[in-house]
């Protein structure tokens, strides 16, 4: 999902910050960790980025962030990361339950178009676990410490996931091991509405509609196109469950965008496929940093003001949680779908 991707953006932000002109640039050095780190229980494994904050002389913190990664990196080996998973008993304290240690390892494939020294990323990550997803998810904590081997410095964080209550009200069938699939019926004059359970430690909330065309070309080849739709994220969320609206005619919309963007001169056929519904959910923790620090102006260098990380820490050590549905279309928005788009090429 695009709006959790974005948190490693601001890695950037940090590191103009960090090189302010407002800030003496001669003053004592001082250790400060830059961690990004998002806990998915749907994931075999977890991520965290951990930079450091840097000042220059005559250098801008885009050619140093591009240019010298030693500049607003640790040398790994110097590093000691630890995640913790914490469980609450009925005496109101908390027992650990896993210590895991965490290895640097380069994620390689980034976009050569994106900020920082592509197309390398240098990360920590767990081993292959799974995250205790039997346990209510209220009545977990995470905890991750990161220790400076030789200067001794030790910065941390503690955050919690959305649980997976993240299940589909309004069909007949709900409940935990809902699969579907579930047939979307769209409609010029009247909105379609999908109802989510809201789970515990939610604080936002996003619906990804991933809708899977196989395509023919007229050159034999067959592909497989993705076309999303996507809903605003939502937050605030007040009761036991979120309400997703999608207009009247907004799927129409929607399919003539792709229609302008994708084209179709080459397209013998289109054909939907069995496709997904993704239900998002990030904590309070996310939903803080993004609200807090999402007017963040690197021309101004203004301060980010909102972190989890404790002892000379910057960045968001956050949880997200994540259900997939199978979904299909009505076979009367097919219909209409043939009718409207005829340059679709669309068949059944």
């Amino acid at each position: 999902m695009k709006i959790f991707r974005k948190l490693l953006l601001l890695s950037l932000a940090f590191a103009f910050y960090s090189c302010s002109t407002d800030l003496d640039v001669n003053a004592p050095y001082r250790e400060t960790k830059v961690l990004y780190g998002i806990l998915d229980p749907t994931l075999p494994y977890q991520t965290v980025r951990i930079g450091k904050g840097f000042l220059s002389e005559g250098r801008s913190a885009y050619d140093i962030a591009q240019n010298s990664p030693d500049s607003s990196l640790f040398n790994p080996d110097n590093l000691e990361v630890r995640l913790f998973e914490l469980k609450l008993l009925s005496t109101g304290r908390y027992d650990t339950t896993k210590r895991i240690l965490l290895y640097d390892t380069t994620l390689t494939g980034k976009d050569d178009n994106g900020d920082f020294y592509s197309p390398d990323q240098l990360v920590f990550r767990t081993p292959l676990v799974q995250l205790d997803t039997n346990t209510r998810a209220d009545l977990l904590k995470y905890l991750i410490r990161v220790k400076n081997k030789i200067s001794g410095n030790v910065s941390e964080a503690v955050t919690n996931f959305p649980g997976k209550e993240l299940t589909i009200r309004n069909w007949a069938a709900i409940g935990p091991n809902d699969k579907g699939p579930f047939s979307l019926d769209f409609g010029s004059r009247k909105k379609t509405s999908i109802s989510i359970n809201k789970s515990v430690n939610t604080a936002v909330v996003q619906l990804s509609l991933n809708w899977k065309l196989r395509v023919i070309k007229n050159n034999g080849d067959t592909t497989l196109e993705t076309w999303k739709l996507s809903s605003q994220l939502e937050n605030d969320i007040t009761g036991d469950e979120k309400i997703f609206d999608f207009g009247a005619g907004s799927y129409w919309s929607f399919i003539r965008g792709e229609l302008t963007a994708r084209g179709s001169d080459s397209v013998v056929s289109r054909k939907f496929m069995p496709s997904q519904m993704e239900v998002f959910a990030g904590n309070r923790d996310y939903d803080n940093y993004r609200v807090v620090n999402g007017n963040y102006n690197p021309i101004t260098q203004s301060q980010p003001v909102y972190t989890n990380v404790s002892n000379g820490g910057l960045g968001i050590f956050c949880g997200r949680n994540k259900r997939t549905y199978t979904i299909s279309l009505d076979r009367q928005v097919i219909d209409t779908l043939q009718l409207r788009f005829p340059e679709m090429k669309l068949i059944k």
